[in-house]
């Protein structure tokens, strides 16, 4: 199940054209995308790591219908995680990815299509199925509890309970990151908000004024928006 990324940077003279990329994609995968930006939501990436290894993406948490850029880094949280519980040592550079932006995804495209040259395994793959939520149905009778290694006092630790930490520490990382980037998102429009309003705070407009005080007050400040 283990892998790791050997390909760094995508070789231009060996690069599939963006056209070629798109009919591999639509075609494999029973999809719609018209345009390489599209995939700045993330959910395809998810897929095609998921039909390299079947189960190890939490498709169930993949947003197909993602419109907005923390919607879109929710999907790379997703295959963020993929990739460590898998092995693959590459870098998302999910703060360009997301922008949509032509070329961050053409070379994103063009490495995972690499990637999945040289490790899919043929097998038959129904990616329509994937991408729909598991039924809830309860299955109490197939569920066997873990076996403990036995030991003196039974003080001896399973070998199972290092791998769950490693995935519960790296999940809790790639939460924090995803939360800095929402915080970062977040922050970035309200300075843009602030420059945009530094501009006609001259003109002493109650609009302006309203929106300088919900900026700059403090935290346990109430604040009474006039709606009329």
């Amino acid at each position: 199940m283990s892998s790791t990324d050997s390909f760094g940077t995508i070789d231009s003279s060996s690069s599939v054209s963006k056209n070629d990329l798109l009919h591999w994609l639509n075609d494999f995968f029973k999809l719609n995308i018209a345009k390489v930006e599209h995939l700045a939501s993330g959910s395809a990436y998810c897929q095609i790591i998921e039909s390299i290894y079947p189960g190890q993406v939490q498709m169930h948490k993949v947003n197909w219908k993602a419109k907005h850029e923390y919607e879109f880094i929710n999907n790379f949280k997703v295959l963020q995680q993929a990739f460590t519980r898998c092995s693959i040592q590459k870098y998302i550079e999910v703060e360009k990815l997301v922008k949509g932006k032509f070329q961050d995804n053409l070379e994103f495209l063009q490495w995972i299509k690499k990637f999945f040259d040289a490790h899919y395994n043929g097998a038959s793959y129904e990616p329509a199925p994937r991408r729909r939520p598991p039924s809830r149905q309860s299955t109490p009778d197939t569920k066997r509890p873990v076996k403990k290694v036995l030991g003196e006092h039974n003080s001896q630790v399973s070998p199972i309970e290092p791998v769950k930490v490693k995935l519960e520490t790296d999940e809790m990382r790639m939460t924090i990151h995803t939360l800095e980037k929402e915080r970062d998102y977040y922050f970035g429009k309200l300075r843009d908000i602030e420059n945009f309003i530094q501009k006609y705070e001259d003109q002493e407009h109650p609009v302006i004024a309203s929106i300088q005080k919900i900026l700059y007050a403090a935290g346990d400040d109430a604040m009474e928006i006039d709606q009329a």
